[in-house]
């Protein structure tokens, strides 16, 4: 059994930090979130555009969209990098976005420009410029967007591009909070508990992480598990922490699964079951999705996989499945010799010809490579792609 400090499991493990760890996932989110903005800029776009797009024929509506951003068009420049940064009609291939978002944010457009701030915090597609960065940041969220708001609250936060100043960050924080906007009221509790830019206010903090973690934010369930577990800022409550890391565990959280664990193990508003607690513990341990994805992906057609000259040959004329076949043989280093950014490279051309398990083990993968690994797979992309 697990001894007590203060109330406390000593293995309970404590509220995250604010940082987002690599900003490759950072700029996953904002442009995931980009690519729905689609939708509010279709209506200014052609029916024919608008056609092919409703339909899902991306293909078909890059090329109608390529004209009309070269002439100038902003809502048809901020499409085209749109399916360019999601690989949809075209192999992903964030450099070609990075050059219509350059476009269109020039133009005024506050998505465009927070997407942009994005790739340079990333460095993809463009040299890693954390300045370069925040100032499209200021410049989207200055429009007042709760979820561009919530990117410079980051930046400041986290010292990026820009001396670390709490106060904004939690100013920043407040205005997309005040409008809802859920990750922002999860990272505002944090300084509130942590008392970093604001005085510190345990039951606010419990207040900003209710309203997270209602809306189903696991990192707020998490911490708002830890605050009932802990009595800060609210009475002490077992029961409620358990139910708290349990929503949170529900959607993968390993923290919150970890906390659960030490939940079960000590009988702390649940029936003792140190089996149960064991296996809690081994959960939370390998919670890396990218890296299941990757180790549970099977060949498609397995018997036409095993000779690795005639897979190359079909990839080579374009078969999407041979394509991912030869990708999964480059990422784990059967019959070629291990080369992640190839593995990419025939992922991205697969799901190009629209084999949705390419994409998404090519963005399984992309999770692993670095920034620079990342373009130069883009870069044999494009170039492969803009041969056939």
């Amino acid at each position: 059994m697990i001894a007590l400090g203060g109330g406390v499991a000593a293995r309970v493990v404590g509220s995250l930090p604010r940082k987002r760890g690599r900003w490759l996932w950072h700029v996953q989110r904002v442009l995931a979130a980009a690519l729905a903005l689609i939708n509010g800029a279709r209506a200014e776009l052609a029916a024919d555009i608008r056609t092919a797009l409703d339909r899902g024929e991306y293909a078909a509506a890059i090329r109608l969209l390529q004209p009309r951003a070269e002439q100038g068009d902003a809502p048809a420049q901020l499409n085209l990098a749109h399916l360019l940064r999601r690989g949809l009609g075209a192999p992903l291939d964030h450099a070609a976005a990075a050059h219509w978002y350059r476009k269109a944010a020039g133009q005024g457009d506050a998505g465009a420009q927070n997407a942009l701030g994005a790739l340079y915090a990333a460095g993809l597609g463009v040299a890693q410029d954390h300045a370069e960065a925040f100032a499209w940041y200021r410049r989207a969220a200055e429009q007042g967007a709760p979820a561009h708001q919530f990117d410079l609250a980051l930046m400041y936060d986290n010292g990026l591009g820009v001396a670390q100043d709490f106060s904004r960050a939690a100013a920043w924080y407040a205005k997309a909070a005040e409008q809802g906007f859920t990750d922002a009221e999860a990272n505002l509790g944090f300084l509130y508990q942590q008392g970093a830019g604001v005085t510190q206010d345990l039951a606010q903090a419990v207040a900003l992480y209710t309203r997270a973690a209602r809306k189903g934010h696991a990192k707020a369930q998490n911490n708002l598990g830890l605050m009932y577990t802990r009595g800060e800022g609210v009475a002490q409550d077992y029961a409620a922490a358990v139910a708290w890391y349990r929503r949170a565990a529900a959607q993968g959280f390993a923290k919150a699964i970890t906390n659960l664990g030490v939940m079960v193990e000590n009988g702390f508003g649940v029936p003792q079951d140190e089996d149960e607690a064991r296996r809690l513990y081994r959960l939370g341990g390998r919670q890396d999705s990218a890296e299941a994805a990757l180790d549970q992906a099977r060949f498609v057609d397995a018997g036409k996989a095993s000779d690795p000259r005639a897979l190359a040959a079909a990839a080579e004329r374009g078969d999407a499945s041979a394509q991912f076949n030869l990708g999964l043989r480059y990422v784990r280093g059967v019959g070629v010799p291990q080369d992640y950014v190839l593995g990419y490279l025939w992922f991205n051309l697969a799901a190009a010809r629209g084999l949705a398990d390419a994409g998404r083990l090519r963005d399984a993968l992309g999770a692993k490579l670095t920034a620079a690994q990342t373009n130069e797979a883009q870069r044999l992309s494009r170039e492969r792609w803009n041969k056939d």
